[in-house]
């Protein structure tokens, strides 16, 4: 669902998703979450 909202070219996108906790609790988390493009940063020089 995220990668095809991504290709699709959309600015956010609806996400829920089940959780289990260590103690066995079970519970959901959702959220809109804002799609931007990442800022990309040129390699940087290795240290010797």
């Amino acid at each position: 669902m995220l990668v095809e909202a991504l290709y699709a070219g959309k600015t956010e996108q609806f996400i829920e998703t089940r959780v289990k906790f260590e103690d066995g609790r079970e519970g959901s988390v959702s959220a809109t979450l804002k799609l931007v493009d990442a800022k990309r940063l040129p390699p940087s020089a290795r240290a010797a």
